[in-house]
């Protein structure tokens, strides 16, 4: 486990199921050779954590030693506090290299470069699932950021776990992709069908990316070989449904510029959502002539949120994403929070039936969805 994960695509995850000592002691060796993070350029999130290390645990403890060097290690002893901390650094890029334990899958929610699963096995109770396995070793890479997520199976003792877990995970891919080819319509455009139908994002996604990376003729011949060789002998419907989609969208972007695509692809919108906003900010008065004044204003910013809103990749309604999006309260909530207002401050317009209630609300909501928009 040597060398360190690229910044833009997340930590390197070893897992220790079986161990917290063992995932204490891999974050201490990782940290070894590594130099200190400069804390007076360091996120405030890193500095909060390390403060809260050192008083719970001591300024030389294990945990502080980790986090001055951007490592840390994740576990049921640690507090809840730190526990968000450490996931919170993850998903930022702060933290290069995280061992941890099983605790880590419930709350993941941030991608990282590589997986080193180290055991399978959980103190009494069995050798891991095989979807928890994957919702660990799944989050290796990130379409966009790099061609190929690493997962290591280190245990050469547990081979027919991971001989269930390639099954199980090749088994589960055919039923996702015939459930969401099952809702798919050729009368449906592919900005529909990107809009209402989540399972079938992903494979979309790979095409726009793939058209920006190396064109679209060459987009179409690896995606024959692709789509055949994963549903080879499993589904002809699916493979069939499948090609015919990439075809049609393929069809869409084959005349527009590589460059436009590959703009489109690091804003991480589809190409369509890209023209969409691209078109919204060209139509309006205020976000074609960037005036900072005036987005500076609740009322301004909600030119931008109204543009913003159309677009399926990106979640911004008060309630959790879902329903109509009221889109002047979050441009109010936008707008205080570039402004420094604080997550106490932005809490008074959430609902709760506690004042803590409105603040864990806010805060979910400011740092799981505005931070990263």
């Amino acid at each position: 486990m040597s060398g360190q994960a690229p910044r833009s695509i997340g930590p390197s995850l070893a897992m220790f199921p079986s161990s917290r000592v063992e995932a204490e002691q891999a974050a201490l060796r990782m940290a070894t050779d590594k130099t200190e993070i400069d804390l007076a350029r360091a996120p405030p999130e890193l500095r909060v954590a390390l403060a809260l290390a050192v008083d719970e645990y001591g300024e030389d403890s294990d945990l502080a030693q980790c986090l001055r060097k951007g490592v840390s290690f994740h576990h049921s002893a640690l507090s809840g506090e730190l526990r968000y901390l450490v996931e919170r650094l993850a998903a930022m890029g702060t933290l290069d290299f995280i061992a941890a334990t099983t605790t880590l899958a419930q709350g993941m929610n941030f991608p990282v470069a590589s997986v080193v699963i180290h055991s399978v096995s959980k103190p009494g109770a069995g050798p891991l699932s095989p979807a928890e396995f994957w919702n660990i070793a799944g989050r290796a890479g990130r379409v966009g950021l790099s061609e190929k997520g690493v997962v290591v199976f280190a245990n050469s003792g547990h081979r027919e776990h991971w001989e269930l877990y390639s099954r199980y995970l090749s088994d589960k891919m055919v039923s996702a992709m015939a459930e969401a080819v099952g809702n798919l319509r050729d009368s449906d455009s592919i900005k529909w069908t990107y809009r209402v139908n989540e399972g079938l994002r992903p494979f979309i996604q790979y095409i726009g990316h793939s058209v920006a990376r190396q064109g679209a003729a060459a987009t179409a011949s690896d995606l024959e070989r692709l789509v055949t060789a994963s549903f080879a002998g499993k589904s002809q419907d699916v493979r069939v449904a499948l090609l015919r989609l990439a075809r049609r969208y393929l069809g869409e972007v084959a005349d527009k510029p590589r460059n436009y695509m590959k703009v489109a692809d690091q804003t991480g919108l589809a190409s369509f959502s890209f023209d969409e906003l691209y078109a919204s900010i060209a139509g309006d008065s205020v976000l074609a002539t960037a005036d900072a004044a005036e987005l500076g204003r609740p009322d301004g910013m909600k030119h931008l949120i109204d543009a913003l809103a159309k677009l399926p990749e990106l979640s911004l309604a008060l309630e959790k994403g879902h329903g109509m999006i009221d889109t002047m309260a979050v441009a109010r909530v936008v707008n205080q929070w570039i402004n420094g207002a604080s997550v106490k401050e932005i809490s008074a317009s959430f609902p709760g039936g506690s004042e803590a209630e409105k603040v864990r609300e806010a805060g979910k909501y400011v740092f799981g969805k505005v931070s990263q928009t």
